[in-house]
């Protein structure tokens, strides 16, 4: 298998890295391959137990309630808070069909409350635009 961008390892963060590489060629016009390796037979296991099963999948506030929260270097963290802001992670998630729900604390979860909704989204969002 040829492939001109190969990203090692199917988490959360392998396939929205997948997923962007590939929605950048598409709209570039180009045909340039985007491939995801994974050892285990089901990608972004992890996710499954995040949130008791449930997966919250990003929270809602705002920076500057949020980075309190973070217990070692906010700054670290703070260009990628930026530059994927909760709500358009929330967006992407309901653009591929799944409905979401925000509760308490401002943690967004799916609708269904199913952490397999939001593998299923990511799995499905890289096969949209092509990733093997």
């Amino acid at each position: 298998m040829k492939s001109d961008i190969i990203v090692i390892g199917g988490g959360a963060s392998g396939l929205m890295a997948a997923y962007r590489a590939a929605r950048t060629l598409v709209d570039g016009g180009s045909d340039a391959q985007v491939t995801v390796l994974e050892k285990m037979p089901r990608p972004a296991r992890k996710v499954m137990i995040t949130g008791k099963g449930r997966c919250n999948f990003t929270n809602v506030k705002e920076w500057n309630e949020f980075s309190g929260h973070v217990r070692s270097n906010p700054n670290f963290i703070k260009s990628a808070f930026y530059n994927l802001p909760s709500q358009a992670m929330v967006d992407f998630v309901e653009s591929f069909g799944t409905r979401t729900v925000v509760e308490r604390g401002d943690r967004a979860f799916p609708a269904s409350y199913h952490a397999s909704d939001i593998v299923d989204t990511l799995v499905n969002a890289c096969h949209s635009v092509g990733v093997k």
